[in-house]
């Protein structure tokens, strides 16, 4: 039987590698995509990558990555972002990490998240748990109060949690902006955020939050708290612990605005 978390990882070393070397060069050509989303030139040779490996060993599986796809009618489907935080990434910050999920009829089974620059590999199965670098991970059990992180960001074109994000402040929550929906989700997993807001659209940003967070003791689902498919366009991402889960989808419906 495959072990997907055995390829999933192999894979992301390779990728961690590509990034690295692209990193530590200091420049790295990038250029804008019409939903003012940047590709640099490691985005584009890690997602070619991941399609030619994951179309020799899982052919059965339609494959959706962030900047090539290739897609087919199946049941199970493998999501990818070759380099989820490339405008941290191109601009010398290193919060940035290359996300894989491998989803059944929309529902992430197992993932892997890599982050090179520190050397943290992410990775859980459905019923077995989230771990980093092998050792068991679980989310944190802070409220809305003084000390805790909660991480979120938006575009434009996605829509505007200013408002949550003043009341979260008013709270003394600390908020913290990254340009990556994964990255975040990690930090949730791993109990160092006790949540993250992200209003994203695409499935690469959100499969593996989901997996990892859920493993980890928490709750995860789009932006307005329903179930959703994880191999399609999302409705965002809201992971967290499950002490402030409601309380913070309480705060979203009232306080945000969603572009459909």
């Amino acid at each position: 039987m495959l072990d997907y978390i055995e390829l999933g990882t192999l894979i992301a070393q390779e990728a961690g590698a590509i990034m690295r070397k692209y990193f530590r060069a200091g420049k790295v050509e990038t250029y804008w995509k019409a939903d003012d989303a940047p590709v640099s030139q490691a985005d584009t040779e890690i997602n070619s990558l991941v399609l030619e490996r994951l179309h020799r060993e899982l052919p059965q599986f339609s494959l959706i990555g962030e900047e090539e796809s290739l897609p087919q009618e199946s049941e199970y489907a493998a999501v990818f972002d070759p380099l989820d935080g490339t405008l941290g990434f191109t601009h010398g910050v290193p919060t940035f990490v290359f996300s894989l999920a491998f989803c059944h009829k929309g529902n992430p089974f197992a993932c892997v998240v890599y982050d090179p620059v520190l050397d943290r590999m992410f990775t859980a199965e459905k019923g077995k748990g989230a771990l980093l670098n092998g050792e068991r991970i679980r989310v944190n059990q802070k409220g809305l109060e003084a000390s805790t992180v909660v991480g979120m960001a938006w575009a434009k074109t996605q829509g505007d949690l200013a408002e949550v994000q003043r009341c979260l402040i008013e709270k003394s929550v600390f908020v913290l902006q990254y340009a990556s929906s994964v990255y975040t989700g990690c930090l949730v997993a791993s109990g160092m955020f006790a949540a993250s807001i992200y209003p994203v659209k695409y499935p690469w940003d959100a499969a593996s939050v989901k997996l990892l967070v859920e493993e980890a003791g928490g709750r995860a689902t789009s932006i307005t708290g329903k179930n959703q498919r994880y191999d399609k366009a999302v409705k965002g991402i809201l992971a967290a612990n499950p002490v402030i889960f409601d309380a913070l989808l309480s705060l979203v419906k009232e306080k945000a605005i969603i572009t459909p």
